[in-house]
């Protein structure tokens, strides 16, 4: 075999390993989108985890709200979303990651005892920061215990509500796996015992739509 056949034949059987790899979601790129909250927490597990057993995949991450991923998912951008929960079920299929129960963050002087724990009622009164995607449950969940909640602020950052809670400005409601989005602050933290408030992080993807091997691959991680 000369030098040219014997080049032409390892670019041939080069060319056909890339596609063998293609097709079995060795090599390629996955598109995900993330609450940030999952992308600082729980989202480097999973991908070191599927890194080491799929190097030749690289990855396209964008951090975002639920609302414009649910957007970017419908629309085809990113082939999987990791979001929380409430949302509109109907045109995805989902696998749940974990529970987050509502918590109450604040400095020492709002809180009467050190009790891990804390019912609505104890909230009475008291002036609260609220993420603004769960005002809305929040506020009905109080009427339902008997009050009218004394909410001050509603805000979408979160990292923002939490250094005012640390300033001193009121008492943050936020999911339990927010909390560390903002390291060092000198809030201590009681679990909310208000069942319609816990919030779940789900990962999502298309119903009835073709996803690439790297993406079934990647979701058989989490439901390992």
């Amino acid at each position: 075999m000369s030098l040219k056949e014997y080049s032409h034949t390892r670019c041939v059987e080069r060319t056909e390993k890339e596609l063998k790899d293609l097709r079995e979601g060795l090599q390629g790129t996955l598109a995900i989108g993330t609450i940030s909250s999952a992308e600082e927490m729980l989202l480097p597990e999973k991908i070191q985890a599927f890194h080491k057993k799929y190097p030749g995949v690289d990855f396209r991450i964008k951090e975002s709200s639920t609302f414009e991923i649910l957007e970017l998912v419908k629309a085809g951008v990113v082939e999987i979303g990791i979001i929380r929960t409430p949302f509109n079920q109907d045109i995805f299929e989902n696998i749940s990651l974990s529970d987050e129960p509502m918590m109450a963050g604040a400095l020492d002087f709002f809180w009467n005892n050190e009790t891990e724990y804390i019912d609505l009622k104890g909230l009475e009164g008291k002036p609260l920061l609220i993420y603004n995607r769960y005002a809305n449950n929040i506020e009905e969940a109080c009427r339902k215990a008997g009050f009218e909640p004394r909410v001050i602020c509603r805000i979408d950052d979160t990292r923002t509500m939490l250094k005012w809670a640390s300033d001193g400005m009121g008492i943050t409601m936020i999911p339990r796996d927010m909390i560390s989005l903002v390291p060092d602050l000198n809030l201590h933290f009681r679990e909310i015992k208000e069942e319609s408030l816990v919030t779940r992080v789900i990962i999502i993807w298309k119903k009835n739509h073709y996803l690439s091997t790297p993406a079934r691959h990647f979701l058989e991680v989490f439901r390992g």
